[in-house]
């Protein structure tokens, strides 16, 4: 008896390991492009403790835009944003962003962090026309 509840122990473990995802804070600060097959336009992210500062900049039409959106992270994929959340940085695999522009909440699961690169899985909107389920990736450049 003993022995199973020690394997349950360890299986509960496991599972929560592979749940966990990293330190929120350690972006507070930092800067990031986004990596495109195309070069065309280039987005950077910029991390504080409630914005994510957003640059777009297109070179083909020789424009640039930018604007904030509020996150938080979420340990599971949420429904609706939770405005109670931002700025409190709460460990999570999902990192949950609210657009003032189109008005909508939208999530990136975590896949990867390391110092130098963020990957995300971005699931398509299927109220989007043209959202397609992809891969995002982020390099780190300051």
């Amino acid at each position: 008896m003993k022995k199973v509840i020690v394997f349950i122990i360890i299986l509960i473990n496991i599972n929560s390991c592979q749940t966990q995802s990293f330190d929120p804070s350690s972006l507070i600060g930092t800067k990031w492009q986004r990596v495109e097959r195309f070069s065309d336009p280039t987005i950077k992210w910029e991390f504080s403790k409630e914005d994510i500062s957003e640059t777009v900049n297109r070179k083909n039409i020789n424009k640039t835009v930018s604007h904030t959106r509020k996150y938080y992270f979420s340990p599971t994929a949420p429904i609706k944003f939770d405005w109670n959340k931002v700025g409190k940085c709460d460990s999570g695999k999902y990192l949950v962003y609210y657009n003032d522009i189109s008005k909508r909440m939208s999530y990136l699961k975590i896949e990867s962090v390391s110092n130098d690169t963020l990957k995300f899985w971005h699931e398509a909107n299927p109220d989007a026309i043209g959202d397609v389920s992809r891969y995002v990736l982020y390099k780190r450049i300051k």
